[in-house]
């Protein structure tokens, strides 16, 4: 909450101040006029609080598709139909009328759909991060538990029949951490950038995406020029996001971006940033 609210006092007022700092740890304090900025934002955050869940209590595969299939049940009817004499589900049933029927015919009764009761909400389930998953049975390896994740419950349920995102975060391999060069001694970026062979732990997962975006700081492998922004300039506060994969857009585009890491603040970069043009840096 508190990285929420630095976030969101640098985009609605350009303030800038740390977690540390929202606190007041050490000698520093708030000034009123920060204070006042909050208050104000008391009705955004209020309603951010609402529709935004923090679960921190489940960390294994089938425990987190539990607890989507819950939330789904209070906010919405999942529907099935006779596979056998209803192939075209007209005569589709609640799950809870299938669950009063008898085992042997509730056999007969496959998945229809699902339909929420607000049709206008998007539900967004994120999973961070992947390679924290708990193992669990049937899923003894880290391995099988993020396939598990990803292509049973995320693909299969919780995007094609709930309909509801689901964004899951993943960390590249630290392999990709070792710098790699070229014979003449130089750096090579495109090794040290996130690609979908990098993936940590399992690449499987590269295949249940629509869409999969990459971040690099190059400033960490003291990179000094970056997709044409010096980066010895900007340093940490450079960062370049990458479509690693997109299918329903193009592929394979990167685009530079300011980070401010104490506020967690992304914003577009001008497209040419010249070593002469001082000010854009400066900006």
């Amino acid at each position: 909450m508190y990285s929420l609210i630095t976030n969101r006092l640098m985009e609605e007022y350009n303030i800038n101040i740390s977690v540390t700092e929202l606190q007041s740890l050490g000698d520093t304090h708030l000034s009123d006029h920060v204070l006042s900025k909050i208050r104000e934002c008391r009705e955004y955050f209020t309603e951010l609080s609402e529709s935004l869940e923090v679960v921190d209590s489940i960390s294994n595969p089938t425990g987190i598709y539990k607890y989507v299939k819950k939330y789904s049940r209070q906010n919405g009817t999942h529907y099935y139909y006779d596979f056998e004499t209803d192939k075209d589900k007209k005569r589709v049933i609640t799950e809870e009328q299938r669950n009063n029927l008898g085992e042997f015919k509730r056999s007969k009764y496959a998945y229809s759909h699902y339909t929420p009761n607000d049709p206008n909400e998007y539900v967004i389930v994120i999973t961070d991060h992947l390679s924290l998953l708990q193992t669990e049975a049937g899923a003894s390896t880290l391995h099988e538990s993020m396939t598990r994740m990803s292509a049973e419950y995320a693909r299969k349920n919780i995007t094609k029949h709930f309909k509801y995102v689901f964004v899951g975060i993943q960390q590249q391999s630290s392999d990709k951490e070792k710098l790699q060069f070229t014979n003449t001694g130089s750096s090579i970026d495109q090794k040290l950038e996130p690609s979908l062979d990098g993936l940590g732990d399992n690449k499987l997962t590269q295949r249940d995406a629509l869409v999969i975006l990459g971040l690099f700081a190059p400033d960490r492998y003291g990179i000094k020029q970056h997709l044409g922004y010096n980066v010895s300039k900007l340093r940490d506060n450079y960062r370049c996001l990458i479509v690693l994969k997109n299918r329903i857009g193009k592929p394979n585009l990167k685009l530079g971006l300011y980070f401010n890491g104490m506020t967690n603040y992304f914003e577009e970069l001008p497209s040419i940033m010249t070593d002469q043009n001082y000010e854009n840096y400066k900006k």
